[in-house]
């Protein structure tokens, strides 16, 4: 998908990034993550580790788009 050519396909992707980033992540580390958006006070940055990566990571490409990481894209727009 490409968010300029087919917005709706990118709303979807998003969607299902963060659907499958809510599953996965722990309830205190979700609890923060919300936070951080709305609480004037929190923490100026965060910093999430331990997130699954796809199975197979390819050096860095060339070109942007040269490959796709489905599991460490969904879960980097589950968490954006």
């Amino acid at each position: 998908w490409n968010a300029l050519k087919d917005p709706v396909e990118t709303e979807r992707a998003v969607n299902r990034g963060y659907r499958r980033a809510v599953r996965w992540l722990p309830d205190e580390v979700l609890d923060a993550l919300l936070r951080f958006f709305v609480d004037p006070s929190g923490p100026p940055a965060l910093w999430i580790s331990g997130l699954p990566i796809d199975e197979e990571v390819p050096d860095t490409p060339a070109l942007p788009g040269d490959f796709r990481l489905p599991v460490c894209e969904s879960m980097l727009l589950g968490v954006a």
